[in-house]
């Protein structure tokens, strides 16, 4: 189904909304589908304004549509305010038992549901917008989260992510981020956890100056053990309380690549000097989580 509506026909709708608000909102919805890419951004954020004061049934197959076409808009014209317009709209409370599952047509074409499609597009646009990112925890907006600090771990160059991991060793990708971080440097990022996925994205905000970057990730203390020349990797015991990781369990006693201490070969440390390390964890090939020391300062 398709309704092609003139402006004029819109115009006349509107004026007489009180007396049949549901059409009135359907008739926004149609004209809109068929003409936002032509008529502006001004007059499409107008146009959903005046949708989202009609009183009309929510959740709804109408409403759960308009938020689908917003997607698509907030795509188009660069100042739409995404975040804002979901917020008026009443995400996740309007959310249809539908709107959360995948769809997979008689042709077998597969679509994601349209929890997951704006979550999606919420990141992209976030990544666009890192500025528009909520400063404290957004309840309206349940998957995206208060910036945290994060220790960026590695460039996936075939698929442009930045891995960054938290103190707490979950696991964030951040992909075609605006503002680029350096490997092995700390970002401030908001999280967004999709509600039916394991996977998690980071939107970074900012790079953060190394050593206060540092201090607020997190350190511990340790001592040096032993030097392994021929591996190149000290022993290391942890002698702060263990933080809780996500996961798995974080060890005690472990090795770390030599090269992190930037000593002078031969002039390694001696047996019970004290180290501050800045661990999580971080999966193996078999699946499972192992200490990661991404720095070792004497």
């Amino acid at each position: 189904m398709n309704k092609n509506i003139t402006w004029q026909e819109l115009m006349a709708s509107m004026d007489s909304a009180k007396a049949h608000p549901t059409d009135t909102a359907w008739d926004i919805y149609w004209y809109l589908k068929n003409n936002y890419q032509e008529c502006g951004s001004e007059q499409t954020r107008m146009l959903l304004f005046a949708y989202i004061k009609i009183p009309v049934e929510r959740p709804s197959l109408l409403h759960s549509c308009i938020l689908q076409l917003a997607l698509k808009i907030s795509e188009q014209y660069d100042d739409f305010h995404l975040l804002n317009f979901i917020r008026m709209w009443g995400y996740s409370q309007n959310l249809r038992q539908e709107d959360k599952e995948s769809q997979t047509t008689t042709d077998g074409k597969f679509f994601i549901s349209l929890e997951d499609r704006t979550e999606r597009t919420v990141r992209e646009y976030l990544n666009r917008h890192p500025e528009h990112c909520p400063l404290q925890a957004d309840k309206e907006l349940p998957m995206i989260m208060p910036p945290i600090i994060g220790y960026v771990n590695s460039y996936d160059a075939k698929n442009d992510f930045f891995h960054i991991f938290d103190s707490g060793s979950r696991h964030f990708v951040a992909k075609s981020p605006k503002v680029l971080p350096l490997v092995g440097e700390y970002v401030w990022f908001t999280p967004i956890i999709p509600a039916n996925s394991r996977f998690k994205s980071a939107v970074i905000i900012k790079q953060e100056e190394h050593n206060a970057g540092r201090e607020t990730f997190g350190i511990l203390n340790a001592q040096y053990l032993s030097t392994d020349n021929e591996k190149k990797t000290f022993r290391y015991k942890i002698t702060s309380p263990l933080p809780t990781a996500d996961g798995g369990t974080m060890v005690a006693e472990g090795n770390a690549s030599l090269k992190l201490l930037n000593c002078k070969k031969g002039n390694y440390p001696a047996e019970g000097t004290p180290l501050k390390l800045v661990v999580f964890l971080v999966r193996s090939s078999d699946g499972t989580k192992y200490n990661h020391i991404a720095e070792a300062v004497l």
